[in-house]
């Protein structure tokens, strides 16, 4: 199942269950997962907002396809996606490091962060620089 909610400004698109208990139509749309998010998301759009998406629709397709419509998105993507930056995704980082480039042509940010596991960020609307953040134990993240 798929879930979509808003905030004004933001909007979140998420998978919930798993795609192949669901019904044939809807996974026949699934194969088309651009056309989806761009359907679902189509009273969002050329507003300046913002899509928040999970691993399941983040993509560099999804990145320009959004940008012709005046929208940005925030997502967490799978390592394994077509056209991130190798640079990005084969780096070996240690815990609290991140690697991250921008690509110029659509203004995205590709990042990684080294946690416990990678963490695989692409944003349109965030930019290289980066802020420490104190937590109440130790600083991390950016500093």
């Amino acid at each position: 199942m798929h879930q979509i909610a808003h905030d004004g400004r933001t909007v979140l698109l998420s998978k919930t269950e798993d795609i192949w208990n669901e019904s044939p139509f809807f996974l026949h749309l699934f194969l088309y997962y651009l056309q989806v998010v761009m359907e679902v998301t189509e009273p969002y759009l050329n507003c300046g907002r913002v899509l928040c998406t999970d691993n399941w629709y983040t993509s560099m397709e999804l990145v320009e396809q959004l940008q012709a419509h005046d929208t940005h998105l925030v997502g967490t993507y799978r390592k394994n996606r077509k056209n991130l930056p190798r640079e990005v995704v084969q780096a070996k980082l240690k815990k609290g490091e991140i690697k991250a480039m921008s690509e110029t042509r659509t203004g995205t940010i590709a990042l990684k962060w080294k946690d416990k596991r990678d963490v695989f960020v692409l944003s349109t609307t965030h930019g290289l620089d980066m802020q420490p953040v104190q937590r109440r134990r130790n600083t991390v993240a950016g500093g």
